[in-house]
């Protein structure tokens, strides 16, 4: 049943895009987000994307009007840099969607991402656990739309960034 859904998020044309704008002066990824807000869901396609530092894990979150980051679930970053991830439960309201490093010791969030980013493998924490993203850096975003919105969203979200304590 869930195939089906699934399925069905991956062919739809969806009803905005966003491009996803460098939060951090030193992020070199990049990408669009084909958002689902009806079915609270977004196709994520990233670019750019090295390996993470030792100790580190990409995760896409959700932030909300209030500024409070969601994780959704950890990017599968493939041999050639990219990723490409099906996002779904993204709470509604969320102003951004958001790429940040955050600590990998807290375990995976929507399943653990096997080599090479493809599939979705492991069971892992699912969207929106309690994983703390306190100290996360986050390094683009995207702006999610409302549900009246439609086409491409090319303005940046209005985020700042917060350095993860070094």
């Amino acid at each position: 049943m869930k195939a089906r859904a699934d399925e069905g998020l991956l062919r739809a044309a969806g009803q905005a895009t966003a491009i996803f704008y460098g939060i951090d002066p030193q992020a070199l990824e990049s990408g669009v987000a084909v958002a689902l807000p009806g079915d609270r869901a977004a196709k994520v396609i990233l670019y750019g994307l090295q390996a993470p530092p030792e100790g580190q894990r990409y995760t896409l979150a959700a932030r909300g009007p209030d500024g409070t980051l969601t994780p959704l679930r950890d990017v599968p970053v493939g041999g050639d840099g990219s990723a490409f991830l099906l996002a779904r439960d993204i709470p509604e309201r969320t102003a951004a969607l958001e790429l940040v490093l955050r600590d990998a010791s807290l375990g995976p969030v929507g399943g653990e991402p096997e080599a090479g980013g493809k599939g979705q493998a492991g069971a892992g924490a699912p969207p929106g656990s309690p994983i703390s993203l306190e100290g996360a850096t986050p390094r683009v975003a995207a702006r999610y739309p409302a549900e009246d919105e439609r086409g491409v969203l090319t303005q940046a979200p209005a985020v700042q960034a917060r350095r993860a304590a070094r």
